[in-house]
């Protein structure tokens, strides 16, 4: 799947509403990642648990970063619908 295939799937699913608004902003925010292709850890997830790893692993380094209100305001985390 190329990035644009893969901008358009998560287009669907956030049409569809399958996706929350937090998830499809950090869903594009991966298919960004996987295009600069500077994120050899990324590139080499090849399976949707490796995906899945790495996501966690990533939310986990942004929240270290950022303060318990900046990581809820990036993310949405807590805004009702």
């Amino acid at each position: 799947m190329n990035r644009s295939q893969a901008l358009q799937y998560i287009e669907q699913l956030w049409g569809k509403g399958e996706l929350e608004e937090s998830t499809h902003r950090y869903a594009l925010i991966v298919v960004d990642l996987i295009s600069d292709a500077g994120n050899e850890e990324l590139l080499c997830c090849q399976k949707p648990e490796e995906l899945s790893a790495w996501i966690r692993r990533d939310a986990l380094a942004w929240q270290a970063k950022l303060s318990e209100e900046a990581f809820a305001e990036q993310f949405e985390v807590g805004h009702g619908a």
